[in-house]
């Protein structure tokens, strides 16, 4: 009878035991519960109910082992050796899931998601960006942020048509020369040079790996090089996120780009002719364009570059008006150029603006008719000489 009485007590422990398990909601914390832990304290709240569910649990499972053994319940010492453990465990995996950083891209549409391009250049304090440069063949992070604008980063547009500008660079002369920590701004009057600023951690979700920077000395610059190539996929949503620094916590966004060919391996520019260019064109609901950069006075004191923001539909044709400007500016060195599909947001804080920019690049070969580049006469045609201080045969 004793016996009896003992194995109908047990059975009613272990029904009681997985009533009470089947009736606690047990779950990890996720990424998201773990901003919502800090706000509300809720993480003492989660350890609670994973004790309550792991220790009635523990409790079943220990009844039916010592059942097995010696058809004996567990002890109040065991139950409270059991409900320790659990408490611990819950405890370390709750404290772990609530301070985890939360790398995931939450599920926007990146056809949908603001893009706010990008910024004015007399605002422009610096940025970031994911560059995926096709010539070489890499994928980099980069970026900074400064306390001000570099005069010298300011060109002064002398033209416009069809989404290209002819930009001039400025040529800052200071007399006395300025000091080391200081710039030559317009006017010709020395102010202090703007620098890197800490921005706080900087984290990059999306990309094929997450990755978290924090500012570098000197300069409190932003750099990182071993991302798998290419380090995104075409269409993906890209979420920059930072704790609090020098522009508060910034949240920008991209859209994964594919990467540019250009059509022809070499551009030729024609002064009275519009240049026409041709590269692989993007989907019809890509988010990015086309940056277009051509420079061809590379020793000039105030060069020009042309740079047309083009829609990303695989074709454009420079304006011959463009053109003309950009040789009458003057031909020296070797020209250069470059396509980049882009995405652009950009976030504007008491006046001063960055930029989250997301990219492929790939270096064009130019050549710009009736001039040829040298480094010596060796490079130039019968009766002509290499002119080393412009790199040209004349």
């Amino acid at each position: 009878m004793r016996a009896l009485h003992n194995t109908t007590m047990l059975l009613a422990l272990v029904v009681s035991a997985g009533c009470g398990a089947a009736e606690t909601e047990s779950r990890p914390d996720t990424a998201s519960d773990a901003a919502a832990d800090t706000a509300d304290g809720s993480s003492a709240a989660d350890t609670s109910a994973d004790t309550e569910a792991d220790t009635a649990a523990d409790t079943t499972a220990d009844t039916a082992v010592d059942t097995a053994e010696d058809t004996a319940p567990d002890t109040a010492e065991d139950s409270g050796a059991d409900t320790e453990a659990d408490t611990a465990a819950d405890t370390v995996e709750d404290t772990v899931a609530d301070t985890t950083p939360d790398t995931t891209v939450e599920p926007i549409d990146p056809a949908r998601v603001i893009l706010d391009g990008p910024c004015p250049q007399e605002s422009r304090v610096g940025g970031f960006k994911v560059e995926m440069n096709g010539t070489i063949g890499y994928t980099a992070i980069d970026g900074v942020v400064r306390n001000g604008v570099p005069p010298a980063s300011i060109a002064d547009p002398t033209f416009e048509e069809a989404g290209c500008r002819l930009l001039r660079r400025r040529r800052l002369v200071c007399e006395p020369p300025c000091a080391p920590s200081q710039t030559c701004d317009v006017g010709a009057t020395c102010i202090d040079a703007p620098l890197g600023q800490d921005q706080g951690q900087v984290t990059f979700a999306g990309l094929v790996a997450p990755v978290t920077l924090s500012p570098l000395p000197p300069g409190s610059t932003y750099f990182f090089t071993r991302l798998t190539h290419p380090g995104f996929a075409d269409g993906d949503l890209i979420r920059l996120t930072s704790t609090a620094g020098y522009l508060g916590a910034l949240e920008l966004y991209g859209v994964g780009v594919s990467q540019v060919v250009p059509t022809e391996p070499i551009l030729v520019v024609t002064e009275g002719q519009p240049l026409a260019l041709a590269w692989d064109a993007a989907a019809p609901d890509a988010r990015s364009r086309v940056l277009l950069e051509l420079t061809i006075d590379q020793h000039g004191l105030t060069p020009v570059t042309a740079a047309c923001d083009l829609p990303d539909t695989g074709s454009a044709v420079i304006p011959s008006a463009v053109i003309d400007g950009l040789v009458a500016a003057g031909v020296t060195g070797f020209p250069s150029g470059r396509i980049t599909r882009r995405t652009v947001d950009s976030v504007t804080v008491g006046g001063q603006c960055a930029e989250f920019v997301v990219s492929s690049v790939r270096d064009l070969q130019l050549e710009v008719t009736g001039f040829v580049p040298c480094i010596s006469t060796a490079d130039c045609p019968s009766g002509t000489t290499c002119t080393l201080a412009i790199q040209q045969c004349q």
